[in-house]
């Protein structure tokens, strides 16, 4: 699979079917801290998203320590967008 896009059973003309993007958020959910493509998804519904550390070391990740994370999928033939998955992360060193 290639950038996270599982074309399943239905392709699209000239694309794959669903796309996945992963969102860091803040402990309430209101805030929208990082959103990412994600690098792959699968046929079993496993999503890889790979997340440098680079990504973590400006100052404004000092506060941001915790939050909620989700996985969101797309359907490019409806539209329709869903939420794979979603919990909690904790950066630590």
């Amino acid at each position: 699979m290639d950038a996270a896009e599982y074309t399943g059973d239905a392709d699209t003309p000239g694309g794959p079917r669903y796309s996945c993007v992963l969102e860091l958020r803040s402990p309430d959910g209101s805030e929208l801290w990082l959103s990412r493509r994600c690098d792959q998804l699968t046929v079993d519904g496993y999503v890889t998203c790979l997340l440098p550390a680079s990504l973590f070391t400006s100052a404004e990740w000092l506060s941001r320590a915790s939050g909620q994370y989700l996985f969101r999928v797309t359907d490019a033939v409806d539209g329709s967008v869903g939420t794979m998955c979603w919990g909690y992360f904790a950066l630590t060193d």
